[in-house]
């Protein structure tokens, strides 16, 4: 009997290699040690990586302090080699050449080598040899060039120095003139607006991010006025009478009365205001008396936010006018309010008080959430009273404009409106629609008597997403009209979702249109990240900012971002922290600094030879990449059992910088030359099934994604017997 016919007898069949493909999709899966069929390509470990809409997983983009100045990460280093250096400049000079006008900021002088290390400053202009190099700081002559500008042999080292200097400027959201967390954090017009707390926390400041820093914003003045004879406008200035004080209108409320009966109250909000009205005095337009000042109470002052609370806004027009675009806000411990850009303006809607304490400061108009449906402002307070201005009306709150309230029964969590013609609002334990056009036909019903949202985590990506104390759930519509369906989605990561419900405090969620991610971020910087296709759910992974989040916000920079060509618009993300500074996410290749840690391990996974120990021969990881990086990749095997019989990590280059391959032991890893972007690791463990792990520490790689895995396998032994 032959070697063949003596295997065929006793069932062993020959030792071939077979290659085996998958997909690395599904996200993370910890609740079970095999991935769920059809998705061999799920994780059983995650940090830093987001299920990518191209497929695969990507690598989480960095973020940089921001307060409006250059961001580090968009710098270019240069140097500019010298000769008769006259002056040594210090860091941060503006160096000129004296000829072509070229100019640059100085990072460092290397006297050794003869050259400054600068930061490009004159797109299109050169320095020039034989020019003189002026150093515009000291007006003085510092060197001669000696040619143009060319890339430093070691562009990383000074390019570090240069995010470093450029970084040192970017300060926190008003400096020393403010203190604690950032409050809240907007995007409105191409801007970015971010509150935090003065100095010794007794007031609320509002900022604008500019190119010089962070710039307070005056939250101007208001004016109370009480019998009314004729309707006041925005523009005009109001004289008082008796005290010469005068202020210009920017925004009217009427509150109670009416001008054609001489009893209209309420109040304007405005700027350029000059000496002080008093009490009782008559108010006029052009020396014709329009209206009176209160006789007691608050006759008007500067308007002030109070310390604390936690910031919500909508931006929202509610005319036909496009210059009528605004921003609105809440924070829970004072009025709602109105920014244009230009002029700040608070929204009191009388909430609590009576004819004889109408102007008598906050009382209980301390609106904690805020939405906009139908034209009309939702404005939501402490105990679920759900109160709605007129119609286009968001500074009137009077039934006579449609304004009317409603009430939850509890404290309302969230609102998120326009989800098709419906308007979502949640308590912690229930969730309602609201449905209608206005005040006559509104209906809120209960939509779900079981399960609420988590203050902070509603945002609607192509369908309502929001986490309840069941996991994240999505809302969408159904087919049958006005009814909708709720899914939980987070059945993969059940166990470890609720101890971390269980451990930490949601801080508040951001959506990435874009990338089709919502992010639920909790205040220790951890975040679950789920990816949406439409109204699919594609899966789950884990990230960590390594920052203490208090809120964040994405959106629309109109006007371009900086990363795409000028004229665009692009989405950008920001979030404020507990040290005073908002971040600028998915920006730069680092943590404000830091490397960005990775890694991904994937669950257990024994391919079609099911139960069969196998001998694994190679390793091929499917990886996408732009620029230069490092990226290790091992393997375990029969789940991990024997930590001896693995793959150890090993490192090498990502696919961006193909040339250099110095590898640490190239007989372990290299890269196939047949196919783009693909590693190849050279395996020796046994095992019935096979876990790869793949990570990476990057300080100058832009993300990368890892796409899919195959393995190269001979199959050692039978299938075993149960």
């Amino acid at each position: 009997m032959n070697l063949s016919d003596f295997r065929a007898q006793v069932g062993i069949q020959p030792s071939r290699v077979a290659a085996e493909k998958w997909a690395l999709a599904g996200g993370l899966n910890t609740e079970q040690p095999t991935p769920t069929p059809g998705n061999p390509g799920e994780l059983r470990e995650v940090l830093n990586y987001e299920v990518d809409l191209a497929g695969g997983y990507r690598s989480k983009a960095g973020y940089e302090a921001h307060d409006g100045r250059t961001a580090p990460s968009s710098l270019r280093v240069q140097e500019v080699r010298y000769t008769d250096l006259l002056e040594t400049p210090t860091q941060g000079d503006v160096l000129q050449d004296d000829n072509t006008g070229a100019t640059a900021v100085v990072i460092a002088t290397d006297t050794d080598g003869g050259r400054f290390i600068v930061v490009e400053t004159s797109d299109a202009l050169d320095f020039e040899e034989g020019s003189a190099i002026i150093n515009q700081n000291t007006l003085n002559s510092a060197a001669t060039a000696a040619g143009p500008f060319e890339v430093p042999q070691d562009y990383d080292t000074q390019l570090e120095a240069a995010w470093t200097y450029y970084r040192s400027l970017i300060g926190p959201v008003g400096g020393a003139s403010c203190s604690g967390p950032v409050r809240g954090v907007w995007i409105f017009n191409g801007s970015v607006y971010a509150f935090r707390d003065n100095s010794s926390a007794t007031a609320g400041t509002m900022w604008l991010a500019t190119t010089s820093g962070w710039s307070s914003v005056s939250l101007g003045v208001i004016l109370y006025f009480r019998t009314g004879v004729t309707e006041i406008a925005e523009g005009q200035t109001l004289t008082g009478a008796t005290s010469g004080a005068t202020l210009v209108v920017r925004r009217v409320s009427l509150q109670a009365g009416t001008w054609e009966s001489g009893d209209a109250r309420g109040y304007v909000v405005g700027t350029a205001f000059t000496g002080t009205f008093v009490a009782a005095e008559n108010l006029q337009v052009s020396a014709v008396t329009v209206a009176g000042t209160p006789a007691s109470g608050t006759v008007g002052a500067a308007y002030t936010l109070p310390p604390g609370g936690r910031y919500r806004f909508r931006n929202y027009n509610f005319s036909g006018f496009a210059d009528r675009y605004r921003m609105y806000g809440v924070n829970g411990v004072g009025f709602a309010f109105e920014f244009d850009g230009q002029y700040f303006a608070p929204i009191q809607t009388g909430i609590g008080k009576t004819p004889d304490t109408w102007n008598s400061g906050i009382g209980s108009d301390k609106p904690t959430h805020i939405g906009v449906h139908k034209n009309h402002l939702f404005l939501i307070f402490a105990g679920g009273s759900v109160q709605h201005s007129g119609f286009q009306q968001p500074f009137s709150w009077r039934v006579q404009t449609g304004a009317d309230e409603r009430n939850l029964g509890e404290d309302c969590t969230g609102m998120l409106e326009e989800l098709g013609d419906v308007a979502v609002i949640a308590s912690r334990s229930r969730t309602w629609l609201l449905q209608g056009d206005v005040r006559e036909n509104f209906k809120l019903e209960l939509y779900a008597s079981e399960t609420g949202a988590i203050d902070g985590t509603m945002q609607r990506l192509g369908t309502a997403i929001y986490l309840d104390d069941r996991g994240i759930t999505t809302v969408q519509a159904a087919a049958e009209f006005g009814n909708f369906v709720s899914n939980s989605i987070t059945a993969k990561i059940q166990k470890r979702l609720f101890r971390d419900l269980e451990q930490k405090t949601v801080a508040c969620s951001v959506i990435l249109r874009e990338r089709s991610l919502y992010r639920l971020i909790f205040t220790d910087g951890s975040a679950t990240v789920v990816g949406m296709v439409g109204t699919q759910f594609i899966g789950l992974t884990y990230i960590d900012y390594g920052k203490n989040v208090t809120c964040a916000v994405s959106g629309e920079m109109i006007g371009g971002s900086r990363r795409d060509a000028a004229g665009s618009v692009g989405e950008r993300v920001f979030f404020g922290a507990d040290d005073g500074y908002v971040y600028e996410d998915e920006s730069g290749t680092t943590f404000n600094g830091e490397p960005i840690e990775t890694v991904a391990k994937t669950l257990f996974y024994s391919g079609a030879m099911v139960e069969r120990t196998k001998q694994y021969r190679r390793l091929l990881v499917d990886i996408d990449c732009d620029t230069t990086g490092e990226i290790c990749i091992g393997a375990l095997y029969d789940d991990g059992e024997d930590y001896r019989n693995a793959d150890r990590a090993e490192c090498m280059p990502l696919p961006g910088n193909r040339a250099q391959w110095d590898v640490s032991d190239w007989d372990l890893f290299f890269w196939d030359t047949q196919v783009l972007g693909r590693a190849v690791r050279r395996l020796s463990g046994m095992g019935v099934n096979i876990s790869v792990e793949i990570n990476s520490s990057q300080k100058h790689c832009a993300p990368h994604s890892i796409r899919a895995i195959e393995t190269h396998a001979s199959v050692r032994e039978r299938r075993k017997l149960r």
